[in-house]
């Protein structure tokens, strides 16, 4: 009988620690997936900054790309690693959000929504982050990876008062939103 105890107690240990360890590496994955999320946003804008910079793509009166060409990565563009590979890489924003910092939909609760927005009128990259238990939760990674500080992932963002875009940008094709990429 106090074999069998020993038996059913040295199971419970050994389960313990299975439990403890996959929750180790499930966090030590869920940490990577952010630090590549915050890499490649960091790359995107080095890159972006580039192409401002030396007038290599065609800008918008603010002096940012107004679309953004896979083919500046040499074939391989930064993507979002939290967000699964059946979404769109990213989102160029519209007109109408061109006074906004952040996406208006910040979670990636569809696979038609890219994995980065990208808004041109204010040069700013952001990653959208996945469905997690809590709003806090939430709120939490998206300001870790992107470097901001909302108070709640649904906030309600007041646009930034923008001038209409110039007839340059128009002249250069600055379009409704577009989805760029596989």
């Amino acid at each position: 009988m106090r074999m069998l105890v020993n038996a059913i107690v040295g199971l419970c240990v050994i389960a313990l620690l299975g439990v403890v360890w996959s929750k180790s590496s499930r966090e030590q994955d869920e940490a990577a997936r952010a630090a590549g999320a915050a890499s490649a946003i960091r790359t995107i804008h080095q890159v972006l900054s580039y192409q401002a910079a030396f007038d290599k793509a065609p800008s918008n009166s603010r002096g940012w790309p107004i679309t953004i060409d896979p083919a500046w990565f040499e074939g391989d563009p930064p993507r979002n690693p939290m967000v699964s590979g059946e979404h769109p890489w990213i989102e160029i924003a519209s007109p109408a959000e061109a006074g906004l910092l952040h996406p208006q939909v910040r979670l990636a609760v569809s696979p038609t929504l890219a994995g980065l927005w990208y808004n041109p009128y204010q040069g700013v990259v952001r990653a959208r982050v996945p469905v997690m238990i809590s709003d806090a939760k939430s709120v939490a990674l998206y300001n870790q990876v992107n470097g901001t500080t909302l108070a709640t992932i649904f906030q309600k963002e007041i646009p930034l008062v923008v001038p209409m875009p110039d007839s340059r940008s128009v002249e250069a094709g600055m379009a409704p939103p577009a989805t760029v990429g596989p």
